[in-house]
């Protein structure tokens, strides 16, 4: 299962979800009975992730695209809107397994 969600970041606040249909009014999801369930699992992580990646711009709020993957070896998150990374550790989704290889990639 696929997932293409907004995540709206306003300081430390974060919306994540889905557009109302023709709309531009975000679903703020704390959960979903259609997402696969290690998605619903992983949105407040999702949320810290969006607030450490977040670009503070001049009007307090940065947009960011959050595409997720459910795949059998676990999820894979892709991120843009985010500009230059800040210096920091991010937090990790937790794994299956400790011995689940976490794929590593490229922040757009």
């Amino acid at each position: 299962m696929h997932a293409a969600m907004t995540a709206i970041v306003s300081g430390e606040r974060v919306r994540l979800g889905f557009r109302a249909r023709r709309s531009h009014t975000l679903i703020d999801l704390a959960e979903c009975p259609v997402l696969d369930a290690q998605i619903v699992a992983a949105l407040p992580a999702l949320r810290e992730i969006a607030v450490y990646v977040a670009v503070r711009s001049a009007r307090g709020d940065t947009e960011l695209r959050v595409d997720i993957a459910a795949l059998a070896g676990g999820l894979d998150v892709g991120i843009e809107g985010t500009g230059k990374l800040p210096d920091v550790t991010l937090p990790v989704l937790p794994a299956e397994t400790a011995d689940t290889p976490r794929p590593t990639g490229e922040v757009k």
